[in-house]
């Protein structure tokens, strides 16, 4: 990953703010490394701009998670559906917290309203 961090970061510093996407770039490179706190950082950068809002809160929910942070995970998930962001993946992200968590009634819940979103499970879901 190390290479591809590098490109995004020519990439940055050539184009500065005017590509805020190439944050959630090097934010899912970072977290592929497992170096969440820089994952962090720049999901947060990209989360500055008004059309990535959304996408970038869920980039952050999904390094909480990979950090095993499943209570902050849980939190931007939720603030995500509160700010507009209901979708059936964000409800099946839920899930597999509330499954992290214990929660398996909590987990049927958001399963069962991903299914209303849409959402098709299939053998790639397993948690």
């Amino acid at each position: 990953f190390d290479k591809a961090i590098n490109h995004q970061r020519k990439l940055i510093s050539t184009f500065g703010k005017g590509y805020p996407g190439l944050y959630l770039k090097i934010a899912n490179y970072y977290k592929m490394q497992k170096s969440y706190n820089d994952a962090l950082d720049a999901a947060e950068e990209a989360k500055r701009h008004p059309d990535l809002f959304l996408p970038a809160s869920a980039a952050i929910a999904g390094i909480y998670e990979a950090k095993d942070d499943l209570i902050r995970a849980q939190n931007e998930y939720q603030s995500i559906l509160k700010k507009g962001g209901e979708d059936a993946n964000i409800y099946f992200e839920l899930a597999l917290v509330s499954i992290g968590l214990k929660n398996i009634a909590q987990a049927n819940n958001y399963l069962a309203k991903a299914a209303s979103a849409g959402r098709e499970l299939d053998r790639t879901d397993y948690y």
